[in-house]
């Protein structure tokens, strides 16, 4: 991740009032609500704050604090939330005032814009206090979020160790799952496309079937083409395809026990699965 440390000689507050809002407890950093590694996956969904409180700059914000237990990789994002929102990440310290910027992000999420909400991925250390500062950005004075605008807010662990052994998505028809044939000297894989209009590219992982959940890339794009051409495995193997939006990859499928597959490692783009309409 890029790390932007910014040293503020002062931080003057600006009360822009966004017209009949009432304020919730965390819009300031000394009410920000506190969750912990214990909490993960934490969502929540509220309303935004009602005041511009940095000069010149049109943000509406709300915070939160994170108290970090596990050292990895966290998924953080604020998809399908209500106008253009930003999102910040701070160490040691709420705001430029009292800690530096260790991420920003605006236009992430699947379908930015015109939705414009943030998505990342950050690593995190054990012991470590983290503050997010999610708000939205409006171009034109009086630079006011819709009235009651609610915000999506997202903070998973990501970063997942290697799976149970895979099975098929059965309940996909023959014509949407993964099929293999045999073109000397070499593998034809094809596959349907995918359920989510946003998703333009492929990429296709393979792994050993005796260490099912470890994969790795063999093309992280197909140029958008459902089918690509692969060497024969030496010994036995697996594939798996992925589809992608140049953005986040989506989902690896499922275990036996219902849950995500594990990511592939290198994974070609983070993971951030969307439900089929």
């Amino acid at each position: 991740m890029r790390l932007l440390a910014v040293a503020l000689a002062a931080v003057v507050s600006v009360g822009t009032f966004a017209g009949d809002c009432t304020p919730p407890p965390n819009e300031v950093c000394d009410g920000a609500t506190i969750f912990t590694g214990a909490e993960l996956p934490y969502e929540v969904t509220a309303p935004l704050g009602c005041f511009n409180d940095m000069v010149d700059r049109p943000y509406f914000d709300v915070f939160y604090r994170f108290d970090c237990t596990r050292t990895g990789t966290y998924l953080v994002h604020m998809c399908g939330s209500s106008g253009d929102a930003y999102l910040r990440v701070y160490g040691d310290g709420c705001g430029w005032g009292d800690g530096f910027e260790l991420a920003v992000a605006d236009d992430e999420c699947p379908g930015s814009p015109p939705n414009a909400d943030p998505l990342l991925l950050v690593n995190l250390e054990a012991g470590q206090r983290y503050w997010f500062e999610l708000g939205t950005f409006r171009p034109d004075p009086p630079w006011a979020p819709p009235l009651n605008s609610p915000y999506f807010f997202r903070v998973a662990f990501e970063e997942d160790p290697p799976g149970a052994a895979g099975r098929l998505d059965v309940d996909a028809g023959p014509e949407q799952q993964l099929q293999i044939a045999k073109d000397d000297p070499e593998l034809v894989l094809s596959w349907g496309d995918s359920c989510i209009a946003d998703d333009t590219d492929y990429a296709v992982y393979q792994g050993d079937l005796g260490e099912l959940g470890v994969h790795m890339p063999i093309s992280c794009t197909t140029n958008g083409l459902t089918e690509l051409t692969a060497a024969v495995p030496l010994g036995n193997a697996y594939f798996l395809v992925t589809a992608h939006n140049d953005f986040v990859n989506g989902s690896y499928g499922f275990t036996t026990a219902g849950g995500q597959r594990s990511q592939g490692k290198p994974a070609c783009y983070p993971r951030f699965a969307a439900q089929c309409p």
